[in-house]
Formats: structure tokens, C-alpha cells, sequence
């Protein structure tokens, strides 16, 4: 796709940014991870598919495995390069010997190739002589009046071996792994949908079934995707099947059963009697078809992690300890699991108040995988990882003739739901403001499932398991949360809460919390997507415009995105200028001295003095959006103005002389004035505003909550100011004093969500060596169902110490 004008003027800026913000202090981390072998069986050559993200500039080309200190033959399917042309995200394939329980440490240096040919075609796929000619076989069976299957034998048989975008294509490819997506998926055709109808029209249905003999009522749509290794019999098989297609949505419900082989088995790999598939939602069941390859952990090396900048400067002083892996393990055991249709550790009602795991940057439970890379909690990560797909919010556009990006030719069908396809279309509501040509209808009864879905309280559920894994299915939830969230507000252009139509902004209005979240999820789909992909394109315009929108809200003209008004007198309904509507209409064109995030609301007044405050904030709300504007920038979005200038907000909270710094934990802040509401124009004006304007202290019950203390998020927000000065107040300072006043520290050992440094520290390039760390080699895994955690007394250093 021609996505170069998305980037065009900005990549200079880019280079910049990711030149600035590249690196740790000291030296850089090794790159390395390391597999181990929990079997104890002899040893055997095994493959093993690694999803990597490398630091900019690393890797010049293509990125080779050196298996203990040995070069082997390396698959490298690029994903996303960085703008210097190194290599940034690759699935890398190779073959190993593993077993006996031992650790091999495995690097990644730089090859001239990617190493993609010879792949399976087609033909070589159903060679009857090949190793994996008994196990390459999937049939999935929805039964409800009448019967449905899918056979994945069956795709692959009518595939004409080429590749099509709406159909057959490869993930992976080349000559250790073909990984293909099969499905037909061109609105036009979809051969092998399937679905029922309600004849009662309710849901549940209460009048029984009819078979959906019409297209157009087919709203069940299977995809397998399967992973062949030449020379292995072994054959790793996902079986999907959506209910999202946005002419065709209704709940369905059904029994299930799935069958793996050549020809199926006669025992069925998965069964489910009472599947209840509402729409918008889709499930993924994986397998290895054959014998089943050795159990592994692997250390993805989290050092290194952060050093990539795709996940922030967590603290590498604390350590996540058994007990706190295993009331993970015993939490997520003792509830569905991540079962079709459950909700494992999540909140289902978004809206719910209170801290929780799943509220952060990213959800406790997989903050604590990344700290440990035990392999329980990996079951944890991909349980509550498949949650994703049972929350209502994905639409898949099945009506041709809408471009996905207006820009681009490319029709809309097939791919998640657009806003350039649909201008006015609301995620959440229909509502008069949408066009009647943008309306998505249901053809059948719908319901939600028990979910409750909001921006102010949205978790990110796929960006960390798309990291790990490198799956197709998480890069695609990613997009489908990404798609949802720019479609929640309202479409109209001439307000200062619209999201002006396909612009896609994503508005104060939505709840200060709810533009952190939402812009996260945002730029982990710019950020996801392959290179060349429309869906890297649309994300990524999507995400400029709304850096753009607010450049022009706070008035910065210095940044990536200013662009005068085309309108005179200005023009809302007529405007080009995003950063033009997003002073005058989004701003109204007023001053904000102290950069406040948002103009607030005269409900946010609790602890504050209503004679001199018109409205009120919420500090811990405005500190998410400092933690993700960070994180935007680390991840090399030119935000780098926009984070500066909101920053100094925060920066004269814990700094400025006429503020005291204890009121950066304060459940409210003053915002704007009596009685004319404009902004408060000074830090003494804000602090006369509270009842309680100097705080003896940090609250002890405060600090004591690791899940979601406010003086922990403070801190962590805190940590990108390092670099960031307002006159004679030094960003490094405010971190400074944050670190010597912010107790109960060790509780973020337990719990490390909201423990993020400095990038510049000493802690973001080195690991503490850890006494009592888990042996995994010794470890049993644990069954199924809620137990005693077993460990063993065996110790094993860490894998990079502190100098």
C-alpha cells in the first residue's frame, strides 16, 4: 500500500525523535532470550517461532538466531522496520535441540536475508508422503437446528494457491515455517459462512432456529489459521470463527465441536454444548495437531525490552516473588479461564469504579509476566488474552463500495470498520448525528453479554500478548479496540466535544481517562501494523490527527503539526486545519497558562472551595494521559512537543513554589475559576483553591494501595520529566523529590504496574541479582484448577545484574 504520504513530512522529525530517545545508560542490554526445557525428556531438535522487537539501528537487515553461541539457519519475516530502515518487529523462526531440562541462550545477530524461500505452496502442503500428511486437518461443527462445518482441508483444497488479501495468505514464509490464514473473507463471496435465525426474534431465542439460507443472514464467519514446519509432523491449528460483520450481526448460539487430523479424529479436541456467540464477538481455540512439542519457558529477556522502547522503563530493582505468581495463577484458575464466552480477570462492567488489575498502561497480570516469564503465568497472559474477542466492540465491514481510507483505492470489505468508510458512525450508540448510509443495523436480536464497555476505564488487552506471541489473531484485536475507540464520540464537526467525523478525535469529552486509554490503544495499532498494511496507514493518520488537534489546543507552533486556519472568519463546518479546529473549536481559543489536560467539570469538586472554583479535575486521570503520552513518545510518535508542554503541568505541581507538592496524590484539582470560568492563571491561585491547601503528607492508605494509589501513578507519570524544564524548574529535580517522599515502595515489587523510571536511570539497563528466583527447569507445571503453588529451593541468578 502507499501509506509514504501518512509519513512523508514527518519522518525527519522521527529520526529525530527515536535519536533522542534511543538507548539506556551504560551499555545496552543484550538482546538475547533463553529457552528451557521443562520436560526432562531426551533431547530432540525442536522449532520454535520467536515474535521480536528490536532497538532501532541493531539490526541493519534481517535478524539471524546464534543458538549458544552457534549460527543457525533463521527464518526472518519482517513485520515493521524502523524509519532508518533497521529491523523493528520479526517473527523468527529456527530449529534447536532441546530437552533434559536445559537452558539454551539464544541471540539475534544480523543476516544479508530473510531467509523466506523455498516456503510450501499449496501442492506441498497435501503431499502424502509429507511427515505432517496425518495431522494437517481441522474440521469445526456448529450445531443448532441444523449443522455447519468448517474443514480447514476442505479451504486449502479450493484455495487456488495464490495470495489474496479477502482470502488465503501467509503470515509466515519460508523454508522452516508456512503459517497461512485461511478464509474467505470477500464480502462478495464469504463461501463459508454459515449462521441461523431466531423465529421468535428475541434474544435468547425463546421460538427456535430456521437455517439462514440467505447470504445475507450467514453472520458466522470461520478462519484457520495453520502453521506447517517442514520436516516436523507436528501442526500448530487455530480455529476462529467471528460473529462481527457489520450487515449481518445477531446473536447465535449453538453446541460446538472440534476435531483435529487427516481425517478428523474420533475424539474431539474441544467441545462445547452451549456456545453463545453474541454478536460483535469472536473466539480462537489453538492446537498442535500430532505429537505435541516439548514444553518450554522462555525468557524474553526484559531488559532488552525496554531497551526496544516498545514497552516503557519499568523498574528492574523490584522483583515479582512466588507468592505473588501464584495468587495470579490462582486467581485466573479459579474463575473460567478465559473460556468461549467468559470474562477471566477482567471487569466486565467497564464503568465500575474503584482500582482493579486490568486498570494501568497495561493490566497487572501482565506486567507480572513480563518481571518473571514464568511459564504459569504465561497461561494466565493468553487466557486473559483471548477475553479480547469475547467483548462486543468488533465490527467487520461486509458492505463493498466504501474506500478504508479515503486517501487509498482500497474498498473497506473485510477489514475492521472505518470511519473514512462510515463518517458518522458511532461505536457505542446510533444516535441522530449518524447518517442514515452509516448506520450499522442488526439483522437479528443482539445483546451485550454483561458487558458494560467505556473509554474511561479500558483496559489494553492484546498489545503485550501481540508482543510475545507475534499471532495474527492479537495484531487484528489490536486493530478491532483501535477501530472501536476512534468511532466512540460524537461524529459532528462544529462542537467542542464532536470528534469531527473521520478525523477520528478523540475528545475531553469522553473523560480525561478515557483520551488516555484511547490514544494508547490508538498508537499500539499504528505502531502493531505490518509495513506496507492500510490498517499501518489509517492508525497512523488517525493518531497524527489527533497529536495535530491537540498541538492546536494548546497552541504550539513549534511542534509536527502546525498549520494555519484555511478559513477566514474562521469556519468549523469548513476547516482543513486540524490544528486550526482544534484551537478554535476544541480550545475556544483561550488561553490555558498552566496546561491543563482538560477544562474539567463542576461535579469534580470534592475537597475543593466551590466560592472560588468553578470546576475541578481529577489529578490521577491527567497523570494516565502524562504515563501514555510518554510511552507514545518512546515509541517514536512525534508527540514530543505535546508531552513537553502538558508535562509542565505536572512539573509545577511537585516543583513550582507557590504549590505544594503533596497535592499531586489529591483526589481533586482545581481547574477553572469563579465566576467567569476561564483557566486558573497561576500556582498560588490553585492552591488557594483547595479546603486543604497543605497536606502534612502523602497518605499513608494511599501509598499502601500498590493496584491503584494515586501518589504511585503520580510517580510514575513522573518519570517521563526527566529532560523537561520550565524555567528554572528541572524535570529531573521533580523526579528527584518524588523518589524521596513516595513510600511503601516495596509493595510495587508485588505489584510493578505503576513502577516505571526514568529511561536514563541505571535501573532501565540492568537487572538486580534476585536470591529464591524460581528454578523453571525443576519446576512441575501445575494442573488445571486451583492448588498449592509447588517450588523448589533451587536458585538461579538473574539474567543481567546492576553494575
Amino acid at each position: 500500500m502507499k501509506n509514504a504520504s501518512v509519513f512523508g513530512t514527518h519522518v525527519r522529525s522521527l529520526l529525530v525523535l527515536f535519536a533522542t530517545a534511543a538507548g539506556t545508560l551504560g551499555a545496552a542490554p543484550s538482546n538475547s532470550i533463553t529457552i528451557t526445557d521443562l520436560s526432562g525428556l531426551p533431547k530432540t531438535r525442536q522449532p520454535f517461532t520467536i515474535s521480536r522487537i528490536f532497538a532501532q539501528g541493531e539490526i541493519p537487515d534481517f535478524a539471524q538466531a546464534e543458538v549458544d553461541g552457534a549460527l543457525v539457519v533463521t527464518q526472518c519475516d519482517v513485520k515493521t522496520r524502523w524509519p532508518d530502515g533497521s529491523l523493528q518487529h520479526a517473527m523468527l523462526s529456527f530449529v534447536t535441540e532441546i530437552g533434559e531440562r536445559k537452558t539454551a541462550t539464544v541471540a539475534f545477530v544480523n543476516q544479508s536475508d530473510g531467509n523466506n524461500k523455498p516456503f510450501l505452496a499449496k501442492d506441498d502442503l497435501f503431499d502424502p508422503a509429507a511427515p505432517w500428511a496425518s495431522y494437517l486437518g481441522a474440521v469445526v461443527t456448529a450445531t443448532q437446528s441444523s449443522s455447519h462445518t468448517a474443514d480447514l482441508r476442505t479451504m486449502l483444497a479450493n484455495w487456488d494457491g495464490r495470495e489474496d488479501d479477502l482470502g488465503v495468505r501467509y503470515w509466515l514464509k519460508g523454508p522452516v515455517v508456512s503459517q497461512l490464514i485461511v478464509e474467505d473473507k470477500n464480502p462478495a463471496t464469504v463461501a463459508y459462512d454459515f449462521g441461523w435465525d431466531c423465529t421468535s426474534g428475541d434474544s435468547p431465542c425463546s421460538g427456535g432456529w430456521s437455517d439462514s439460507a440467505d447470504a445475507g443472514g450467514k453472520s458466522l464467519h470461520p478462519i484457520f489459521v495453520v502453521s506447517v514446519y517442514r520436516g516436523f509432523p507436528s501442526v500448530r491449528i487455530e480455529a476462529i470463527l467471528e460473529n462481527a460483520w457489520s450487515t449481518k450481526l445477531k446473536d447465535q448460539t449453538y453446541s460446538l465441536e472440534i476435531r483435529l487430523g487427516n481425517p478428523p479424529a474420533a475424539a474431539a479436541a474441544y467441545s462445547n454444548p452451549a456456545v453463545n456467540h453474541i454478536a460483535k464477538t469472536r473466539w480462537r481455540k489453538v492446537f498442535w495437531s500430532g505429537p505435541q512439542p516439548y514444553p518450554v519457558r522462555i525468557d524474553y529477556n526484559l531488559p532488552y525490552l525496554i531497551h526496544s522502547q516498545a514497552i516503557p522503563s519499568y523498574d528492574l530493582t523490584k522483583v515479582v516473588g512466588p507468592a505473588d505468581v501464584l495468587s495470579e495463577t490462582v486467581s485466573f484458575r479459579s474463575g473460567d479461564q478465559g473460556n468461549i464466552g467468559g470474562h477471566g480477570q477482567w471487569m466486565q462492567a467497564f464503568p465500575t469504579t474503584g482500582g482493579r488489575g486490568d486498570i494501568g498502561l497495561f493490566p497487572r497480570w501482565y506486567v507480572r509476566y513480563l518481571y518473571t516469564f514464568d511459564p504459569d503465568l504465561y497461561e494466565v497472559v493468553l487466557g486473559d488474552a483471548a477475553v479480547s474477542g469475547y467483548v462486543p466492540i468488533h465490527y467487520r465491514e461486509s458492505d463493498l463500495g466504501r474506500r478504508f481510507l479515503k486517501s487509498q483505492p482500497e474498498d473497506a470489505g473485510g477489514r475492521v470498520l472505518s470511519i473514512d468508510a462510515r463518517p458518522t458512525f458511532r461505536s457505542t450508540a446510533q444516535t441522530q448525528d449518524t447518517r442514515a448510509e452509516d448506520l450499522v443495523v442488526p439483522i437479528g436480536p443482539t445483546s451485550n453479554g454483561k458487558w458494560i464497555v467505556d473509554l474511561a476505564h479500558q483496559p489494553s488487552f492484546a498489545y503485550i500478548p501481540y508482543l510475545i506471541t507475534g499471532d495474527w489473531y492479537f495484531l487484528e484485536e489490536i486493530y478491532f479496540w483501535a477501530s472501536f475507540d476512534v468511532a466512540h464520540g460524537n461524529p459532528q464537526v462544529s462542537l467542542s466535544y464532536d470528534r469531527h467525523a473521520d478525523w477520528g478525535f478523540i475528545n475531553d469529552s469522553e473523560e480525561i481517562r478515557g483520551v488516555a486509554w484511547g490514544m494508547r490503544n490508538l498508537a499500539h495499532a499504528a505502531f502493531a501494523a505490518p509495513d506496507g498494511a492500510l490498517e499501518k496507514a489509517y492508525f497512523t493518520e488517525k493518531l497524527y490527527s489527533n497529536i495535530a488537534i491537540r498541538e492546536g489546543k494548546y497552541n504550539i507552533t513549534d511542534g509536527s503539526f502546525y498549520e494555519p486556519c484555511h478559513t477566514s472568519p474562521y469556519n468549523a463546518l469548513k476547516e482543513t486545519s486540524k490544528w486550526c479546529w482544534g484551537r478554535n473549536t476544541v480550545a475556544g481559543n483561550t488561553d490555558n497558562p498552566l496546561h491543563f489536560l482538560e477544562e474539567g467539570s463542576s461535579g469534580l469538586t470534592t475537597g475543593l472551595d466551590t466560592k472560588q472554583v468553578y470546576a475541578g479535575s481529577s489529578p490521577w486521570m491527567l497523570n494516565y494521559n502524562h504515563i501514555v503520552l510518554g510511552h507514545l513518545k518512546e515509541l517514536g510518535f512525534p508527540v514530543a512537543k505535546l508531552q513537553e508542554t502538558v508535562a509542565k503541568n505536572l512539573l509545577n505541581q511537585i516543583l513550582n513554589p507557590d504549590y505544594d507538592p503533596f497535592l499531586v496524590a489529591s483526589y481533586r484539582i482545581p481547574v477553572l475559576r469563579q465566576p467567569d470560568r476561564r483557566f486558573l492563571p497561576d500556582w498560588g491561585s490553585v492552591k488557594a483553591g483547595f479546603l486543604d491547601p497543605s497536606p502534612a503528607g502523602f497518605s499513608e492508605t494511599d501509598m499502601a494501595d500498590a493496584e491503584h494509589g494515586y501518589t504511585h501513578i503520580a510517580q510514575a507519570a513522573a518519570s517521563f520529566l526527566p529532560g523537561i524544564n520550565d524555567g528554572p524548574l528541572r524535570g529531573q529535580d521533580a523526579w528527584d523529590w518524588m523518589t524521596s517522599h513516595v513510600g511503601r515502595q516495596s509493595l510495587l515489587n508485588s505489584n510493578p504496574k505503576w513502577a516505571l523510571v526514568p529511561r536514563s536511570g541505571p535501573a532501565a539497563a540492568c537487572r538486580p541479582e534476585v536470591l529464591g528466583r524460581r528454578n523453571f527447569a525443576l519446576q512441575p507445571k501445575l494442573t488445571a484448577g486451583p492448588q498449592p503453588y509447588r517450588r523448589v529451593a533451587a536458585q538461579s541468578p538473574a539474567s543481567q545484574a546492576c553494575p
